[in-house]
């Protein structure tokens, strides 16, 4: 096996386990152009299954000081949009609230408002 096949098959076994993707006969994964933006999305909504809100809430944010784009606010949207769909018992036992849902919205606006504010 050469080095180009290895990480073709490395980007297909990577897309598979993060993004919950099947490969298609004509989709190829570049592993050159992944991004945290193409990852995240995954990544949170596993650590959501697990219980693993804090964790993720870290990670995006951690992720979103980085890269304050449209796309990132758009992930940090769905991802609460996740957390609101649970119940207030599923919550606790994943160590979070519902007050720490609305506070992490809040939150992502002043980080918008700062990228605006430095955009101008």
């Amino acid at each position: 096996m050469n080095l180009e096949e290895l990480f073709k098959n490395l980007g297909k076994a990577g897309a598979k386990i993060l993004l919950n993707k099947e490969e298609k006969k004509s989709e190829v994964v570049n592993l050159y152009e992944i991004s945290s933006a193409n990852l995240l999305p995954g990544i949170l909504k596993r650590l959501v299954s697990e219980g693993e809100y804090n964790k993720a809430e870290n990670l995006l944010f951690k992720e979103l000081n980085e890269d304050s784009s449209e796309e990132m606010y758009s992930i940090a949207l769905d991802f609460y949009g996740l957390l609101q769909g649970k119940t207030d018992e599923e919550l606790r036992n994943g160590d979070f609230s519902r007050e720490e849902i609305a506070q992490g919205l809040e939150e992502i606006e002043k980080v918008i408002e700062r990228r605006k504010f430095r955009e101008t």
